[in-house]
């Protein structure tokens, strides 16, 4: 087609390559804000919907440049439905069946991919022009949008309402088989809130001790000793690990350190019985602080995004509530499994007793 724009073939392949460009670009831009926002369905549809509106553009168009244009627009759309699409089955599917579903997709598009190009070389050759064949990916590519916005349903709440149902199923009886075959229910460390705070707090805290040796020259402990003074100083190093909640070697070990590196000063306190010493922040700690603050602000708002200040206080409002019912773990309960209870049932096959 970019042939018959009567382009030498020099510059035949610099136009060729223009829309895939603007795709790539358009890929990325879509998938940042995809995952900035957290939302999938949506972004999905609107791939689709910028793929078909620009095959629209260059069906109507007659203008070497507008058609160009057309495709730099569909191509935007092609290669975000490939950043975003992916993502959906992965993230709104059970680990059983995501590669079904995967597969499935996958076979469609092959179809697709094959028979489209047939179509419209058939429909070229029928009416003389690319506008049929281009409309007819028009209309499959808006379908596909709309099923999308069709399967937009609360995805995990069906999923969690089966889960709930399969948990409560009574197991099947027993087949005379040759093999014993028992449902036990086992603890799902996914859904186990010990072991996912734990494993939150891990990474954070990893991301954090990459972070701030690089950018500002400290520790992750060191940065919190500083904050706390910059609210609470003059302090002592007790004040420090009782208040900042932090290990009293861990305190003695970076006041040590940020006194070489001039960020604090130690001065002792006169008539203090067990040699107290105040612990301040410099000019050159406080400079440090003053600095940090836009950068620890935008790690927070990118750990955040998508949720809005009602989800945070709701978030804020579970920490507290777990927090105080820590010192209860150990109290003596019902021995009923709530229905919300972090287990799942898996199947056991046993050889027969005496095989």
């Amino acid at each position: 087609m970019i042939k018959s724009f009567g382009l030498p073939n020099s510059q035949v392949g610099f136009v060729t390559a223009i829309p895939p460009v603007a795709g790539l670009i358009g890929m990325i831009a879509l998938s940042r804000h995809s995952d900035h926002v957290g939302e999938r369905f949506y972004y999905a549809a609107m791939t689709f919907v910028i793929a078909a509106a620009g095959f629209a553009i260059a069906a109507f168009s007659t203008s070497p440049v507008w058609i160009i244009i057309g495709f730099m627009v569909a191509n935007v759309g092609v290669y975000g439905t490939q950043a975003v699409f992916w993502t959906i089955p992965q993230s709104y599917m059970s680990r059983q069946s995501a590669p079904g579903a995967i597969g499935l997709v996958s076979t469609i598009g092959s179809i697709g991919g094959a028979t489209i190009p047939i179509v419209i070389g058939r429909a070229k050759d029928a009416s003389g022009s690319f506008t049929i064949g281009f409309l007819v990916v028009t209309g499959v590519l808006l379908v596909a949008a709309t099923l999308v916005l069709i399967a937009r349903t609360p995805t995990r709440e069906r999923m969690s309402s089966r889960t709930a149902i399969n948990r409560t199923k009574t197991p099947a009886p027993r087949r005379a088989a040759q093999e014993d075959t028992r449902s036990e229910l086992v603890i799902d460390f996914e859904r186990y809130v010990p072991t996912v705070l734990s494993s939150l707090v891990a990474k954070l805290r990893a991301n954090a001790n990459a972070f701030f040796p690089q950018a500002y020259g400290v520790s992750l402990a060191e940065w919190r000793v500083l904050s706390f003074l910059r609210e609470h100083e003059p302090a002592s190093a007790y004040d420090i690990w009782t208040n900042a909640q932090l290990d009293k070697a861990v305190v003695s070990r970076e006041t040590t350190s940020l006194k070489k590196k001039g960020l604090i000063e130690l001065t002792p306190v006169r008539g203090s019985a067990r040699n107290r010493t105040e612990i301040r922040l410099t000019s050159q700690g406080v400079a440090l602080l003053d600095r940090s603050l836009d950068e620890i602000l935008r790690r927070h708002s990118n750990l955040t995004a998508g949720l809005d200040a009602r989800a945070l206080e709701s978030f804020f409002r579970v920490v507290a509530h777990i927090e105080h019912r820590i010192p209860h773990m150990a109290d003596q309960t019902s021995k009923a499994v709530p229905a919300h209870a972090p287990v799942k049932r898996i199947v056991k096959r046993r050889p027969p007793t005496g095989a």
